[in-house]
């Protein structure tokens, strides 16, 4: 199994429990040394470090939007045996306990990030187009209403998780984080959320 753009492992963490193999593969490796597999690699969508055929599943979550293209679906395609899974999944926060002033920042941040704000191309549902051509079959979907709760940093992680933020230099990425530290009181926070799941098969070679 492979969990693409993995980061620091919230999934990886639940594939390990129900699989004997999970290779981790991450750019940034910094979230990488963070991430629980014993096997990690550094590596991205459109260059993944897997032999051709090598893998039954490729699973994305919170991710297929940074990389929504035709040369990253023909290269998880290079990996994934005939007739394997891609799972791409998402969470929609329907409700959560943190500061209106939180939310402001993060508003703040997304209309900086512009046009080039990647996560617009998951809400337009834009990423559909990129199967287009492709050998994967019809997306199948299903949603999942659930609860998170976190203490105050693990809240800001969140927070920092998110593509107006990780998509910044270090430099702007570590005052963020001291501005959302300062802004979320200790917790616990509950965030309500709807988690997205949509998966396809491999056609047959």
């Amino acid at each position: 199994m492979l969990d693409l753009a993995a980061g620091t492992g919230k999934l990886t963490e639940l594939l390990l429990r129900r699989f004997a193999h999970v290779t981790a593969v991450e750019p940034d490796e910094q979230l990488l040394a963070l991430n629980p597999a014993p096997d990690v690699r550094a590596g991205d969508a459109e260059s993944i470090p897997l032999a051709p055929a090598s893998v039954d599943a490729v699973f994305v979550a919170e991710a297929f939007h940074w990389f929504c293209d035709p040369p990253a679906v023909q290269e998880i395609e290079r990996v994934l045996r005939p007739g394997g899974t891609l799972a791409l999944l998402w969470n929609r926060t329907t409700d959560d306990t943190a500061p209106a002033a939180v939310h402001e920042l993060m508003e703040e941040l997304r209309l900086q990030a512009g046009p080039s704000y990647k996560r617009n191309r998951y809400y337009s549902g834009e990423w559909r187009a990129a199967f287009a051509g492709s050998g994967f079959g019809p997306l199948a979907e299903a949603v999942f209403e659930h609860e998170q709760e976190l203490d105050a940093p693990g809240l800001v992680s969140y927070f920092m998780s998110q593509s107006q933020v990780a998509s910044r230099p270090p430099g702007e990425r570590d005052g963020i984080r001291i501005r959302l530290s300062a802004l979320i009181p200790h917790g616990p926070h509950v965030r309500r959320l709807r988690a997205e799941v949509y998966w396809t098969r491999l056609g047959r070679r």
